[in-house]
């Protein structure tokens, strides 16, 4: 997927089901604070993924995702990650080299 500098790509109206990866451009993860006003958790870039709360089946979503300039994700819904996981328990528990 495509998006444009400012375009949300999440939001707590429409909380993610997906996992990305950015191939291009940068993203801007933020949060709701208690008083109403944003803070911004994590800038992701190239070759990093982001969205792995969409895994935790939380109640609430305070979480926004917004693209900081032209970005492209690669994205893969959690129910595609949970069906993988399940075929292959031990990709579950890798950790990275």
């Amino acid at each position: 997927m495509e998006y444009r500098k400012g375009q949300m790509i999440y939001n707590q109206d429409q909380p993610s089901t997906s996992i990305y990866l950015v191939m291009d451009g940068k993203v801007k993860i933020s949060r709701v604070a208690d008083d109403g006003h944003q803070v911004m958790v994590d800038i992701y870039e190239r070759d990093e993924f982001f969205g792995e709360s969409a895994l935790l089946n939380l109640p609430h979503h305070a979480e926004q995702a917004t693209a900081l300039e032209g970005t492209k994700l690669m994205i893969w819904t959690a129910s595609a990650i949970e069906e993988l996981v399940m075929r292959r328990p031990r990709l579950a528990v890798s950790s990275p080299v």
